[in-house]
């Protein structure tokens, strides 16, 4: 399977919220820059790390990165475990940039109080930062694949495609991060988001 003919991505923000695997998505996407002997420079996770609330961090890599936060407008890519969170910090991309996102709905707790309102026009308000969107049922991919947890893998599958980074780099950085019992279906989840983004993409 060939990668996009795209710039590369190497400045990408995660995003997502709580309980959703953001922090070990960001590990794995660290560790296999890292493989292809990258400068790597990650943020620390920003935001309610407690389960429902936003979260977000940064990953840099380069022949030598100094630091790790990434200016707003000059991301390559957003990849966002949940749609409204790609909203939230779509704006972190650059307009060329690519936006991969998991399209589950988790309404905040603002919404979930009736304080506001979950957009319906999520995808439209998407394409006004780019027009590069990735999207994937992340979720339905691991409830079929018998665990949902992996949806974050999913998401890095999907990901990977539009990385210089080789896809079996991609694979040794996950198995070494994730329970060595979950490595199957860590696998399979890889391999089907980066099947989906190929898809998406119409690329073979």
């Amino acid at each position: 399977m060939k990668q996009s003919n795209a710039v590369a991505c190497r400045d990408i923000v995660v995003a997502g919220v709580g309980g959703q695997g953001v922090l070990v998505a960001t590990d794995v996407m660290a560790n296999a820059f890292m493989s292809s002997d990258l400068d790597v420079k990650k943020s620390e996770v920003h935001g309610m790390a407690q389960r429902g609330g936003s979260v977000i961090s940064h990953v840099r890599a380069g022949p030598e990165v100094f630091s790790p936060l990434i200016l707003a407008g000059s991301a390559d890519a957003v990849m966002a475990l949940e749609k409204m969170e790609a909203l939230r910090y779509a704006h972190m991309v650059r307009r060329d940039g690519l936006i991969v996102y998991n399209t589950q709905k988790i309404p905040p707790v603002s919404v979930s109080l009736q304080q506001d309102s979950y957009p319906a026009d999520i995808r439209d308000r998407l394409q006004q930062y780019s027009s590069r969107l990735v999207p994937i049922d992340a979720l339905d991919v691991a409830q079929e694949l018998g665990n949902p947890r992996v949806a974050n893998t999913v998401l890095l599958g999907a990901i990977s495609l539009y990385t210089e980074i080789d896809d079996l780099l991609w694979m040794d950085s996950l198995l070494e991060r994730v329970p060595k019992s979950t490595h199957k279906v860590n696998q399979q989840a890889f391999e089907r988001g980066r099947q989906l983004a190929a898809d998406t993409a119409g690329l073979d």
